[in-house]
This record gives structure tokens, sequence and C-alpha cells, in this order.
């Protein structure tokens, strides 16, 4: 009798990547994607104690960067100023 197989199935597209996996995507430091992260430029979601990037979120922020001319350096140092005088 003939062996049946399944047909293979294409992998699902993910829909969100680790933080790992977004600093590869976006080619971001850990802080640096945390730095975008917590300044709401780019979005994310925990699930239990992990926290994922939708793949959507990261698409946006290229847009974004490629529009704005990216992030320089100089700007984050104003930003942090900018939160820490806020925050005295």
């Amino acid at each position: 009798m003939p062996e049946t197989t399944t047909p293979a199935t294409e992998p699902a597209t993910k829909q969100a990547h680790t933080v790992d996996e977004a600093m590869r995507a976006l080619n971001l430091s850990r802080q640096s994607l945390y730095d975008e992260i917590n300044s709401g430029r780019l979005a994310s979601y925990k699930y239990g104690s992990r926290r994922f990037v939708p793949v959507q979120a990261e698409i946006e922020w290229i847009g974004r960067m490629v529009a704005d001319g990216g992030i320089t350096t100089a700007s984050r140092r104003a930003e942090k100023q900018a939160q820490r005088a806020a925050a005295e």
C-alpha cells in the first residue's frame, strides 16, 4: 500500500515580530528600538512577558523615516533632554 502524505503548506506570514526580530528587520540596536517604542513612534504590544512589534507598524515606521529624513542622534538627544526637563 502506498504511503500517504499530506501536501506541503506554506507557512503563515508573521503578523508581528519579537524584539530581536524587529531589531534585525529595522537594523536597530535594542536601545534604539526601545527608544522608538517608548517615544510612541513605533507601536508594540506585550503578550505575557514578551513584547511584539506588529509588521504593519514596522512598515509604517519605515515610511515615516523615509518621509522625515530619519531620526538623527541630535534629535534624539534633544527629545531626551525635553523629557527630562518635563519630568523635573
